[in-house]
């Protein structure tokens, strides 16, 4: 492993990658609308969406069967905290075919993930503004004219925009500190670092060492990242045991 130093004065960063091997099926497939998972760039009520030169990507995971197929999804976007929404900033119906972006990846043997950029097909009133707090749902159709929305409570699922200074140039993956270099952890700061994975989905590893090798936290460990999201990670400057560590230079 190489590490690639990001900021002179206090960081290198090391992220470790493996492939877990992601396969593509037919656009209809079996599906128990039983959905366990539903984020913005991977993260559920994501308060750290990165909007500069990119557009959000929603995704969302279910169990399948061997008797139903889900037809279509509704997926809606507003500024409004509560459901239902009477104004969308960007709506969209698809219905499920061989053309159609409702393709699912199989995630394990008889579990699903589908995934859709926001705005994709160009529809949207407005853009994403910085800074902002955005509501969704989402509704999954079957084959057998059953549906399910999520979130089930009556508030909506969340996101929220920020500005970011890390610029990736990594071709297949990178990770830079964003925020907060250095810092000074005995006065509550905390630094954040941001990772990407460019080529496929992979599992990720972040963990922080000293200079001399000893690893001081693990801060991810074989959590998949999703293939075109931006991750945030914070560090609060302590250890295992929680505590401060001294001060000097670390490795990520």
């Amino acid at each position: 492993m190489n590490l690639r130093k990001i900021k002179k004065t206090c960081y290198f960063l090391l992220v470790y990658l493996f492939s877990p091997g992601f396969l593509f099926v037919p656009s209809l497939y079996p599906v128990q609308i039983s959905t366990y998972l539903y984020t913005v760039d991977g993260v559920l009520n994501n308060t750290e969406v990165v909007t500069q030169g990119r557009l959000p990507i929603f995704s969302w995971e279910y169990t399948a069967t061997a008797s139903l197929c889900v037809s279509s999804f509704t997926l809606n976007v507003s500024t409004e905290s509560a459901l239902p929404f009477t104004s969308t900033i960007w709506s969209v119906i698809t219905t499920t075919g061989s053309s159609s972006i409702n393709t699912a990846t199989v995630v394990t043997g008889s579990e699903y993930r589908t995934s859709v950029q926001f705005n994709y097909n160009g529809t949207a009133f407005t853009g994403l503004k910085n800074n902002t707090t955005y509501y969704w749902s989402l509704t999954l159709y079957d084959s057998a004219g059953s549906s399910k929305t999520l979130p089930c409570s009556p508030a909506p699922a969340m996101f929220a925009t920020v500005l970011s200074s890390a610029v990736f140039t990594g071709p297949n993956y990178d990770l830079q500190v964003d925020y907060n270099n250095p810092f000074n952890p005995s006065k509550g700061q905390v630094t954040k670092f941001r990772y990407i994975v460019k080529d496929r989905n992979r599992s990720v590893k972040v963990r922080v060492y000293t200079l001399s090798g000893s690893l001081v936290k693990i801060l991810i460990e074989g959590q998949t990242a999703l293939k075109d999201r931006e991750y945030t990670l914070a560090w609060d400057g302590k250890d295992y045991d929680g505590k401060l560590v001294p001060s000097g230079i670390y490795l990520v």
